[in-house]
């Protein structure tokens, strides 16, 4: 349905229900028209009256209520005729053209509900949910404390984190009406203009200290992986190294070990030697002593 035919529906409706509509007395269907008329109108006025702010969802609970009603009346109402035959309502004010404005109407309106998430606050029976509920009485404290305070942003803090603290409670994983919804973001805006910040300091400790760690975590990463990358390469080079001496050993020279480097046998011969030329000596040296002697 384009802008124009809801335009020209609502319209209809506000005719429809504060013009006199020409008609036999006891004519049901004319009569459950007027009333849908009137009801739709109450309901648009109330729409109006509570739209800025939001607050049509617990305003308007009562009268959107017999919008629904006076609709299904309507659709489901008969009305005798002269020939004592019942002729459906339905047949005479709906389908009948184009435009269709009872029927298009009604779904305009019936968006208004259902666009605002206004069921999940209260329900078509009017009875208001226990979260919406605690929701107001946290931000009744909130407001008397803005009403009767001095110094708004130390004395109030307590009741608007609370406050604010309620809200992320109840629309965690869930739609919530446009009334808290509006009335939380009017909140916060006049917290934020007055008192320069929104969120609780100790919500911003957490979030520094979360964002730091997560920050540290590539840093470690990467350093811990350089670290490995070189440990790995030297480790190779020395692999390679081995491998290279393995693959080209340098040529052996037994001739030259030999005169080289001498044997341990060898060198067991040659001091045995010594030592029986040191001994003879002495034993010759010995017998001149005593052939002088004599």
């Amino acid at each position: 349905m384009n802008a124009a035919a809801k335009i020209i529906a609502i319209a209809a409706l506000f005719l429809c229900a504060n013009a006199e509509v020409q008609g036999k007395k006891g004519q049901t269907c004319e009569k459950l028209l007027r009333e849908y008329a009137a009801n739709s109108s109450h309901f648009i006025q109330c729409t109006i009256d509570y739209g800025v702010p939001v607050m049509y969802c617990l305003n308007c609970a009562g009268m959107y209520q017999d919008l629904k009603t006076g609709y299904d009346n309507l659709l489901n109402g008969n009305e005798l005729l002269k020939n004592a035959t019942e002729k459906k309502c339905f047949d005479i004010y709906f389908n009948q053209d184009r435009l269709n404005i009872v029927s298009q109407s009604h779904d305009v309106l019936t968006n208004f509900w259902s666009e605002a998430f206004c069921r999940e606050c209260i329900d078509s029976n009017g009875t208001v949910s226990d979260e919406t509920k605690a929701f107001y009485q946290f931000n009744d404290k909130y407001q008397t404390c803005q009403t009767k305070s001095k110094d708004f942003c130390v004395d109030c803090k307590g009741f608007y984190v609370d406050l604010n603290n309620k809200y992320k409670d109840i629309t965690k994983n869930k739609q919530i009406c446009f009334d808290i919804q509006d009335s939380m973001n009017r909140t916060r805006t006049f917290w934020t203009q007055t008192c320069g910040h929104d969120a609780p300091k100790a919500s911003l400790v957490a979030f520094a200290a979360v964002s730091s760690t997560l920050t540290s975590i590539p840093i470690l990463f990467y350093c811990g992986f350089f670290i490995y990358y070189r440990r790995r390469e030297e480790n190779h080079q020395i692999i390679d190294a081995q491998n290279t001496e393995r693959e080209n050993p340098e040529p052996s020279h037994s001739g030259e070990r030999l005169w080289n480097v001498p044997s341990t046998s060898t060198g067991f011969i040659e001091s045995n030697s010594t030592l029986n030329l040191e001994a003879k000596s002495q034993a010759d040296d010995a017998g001149s002593d005593e052939d002088l002697l004599l």
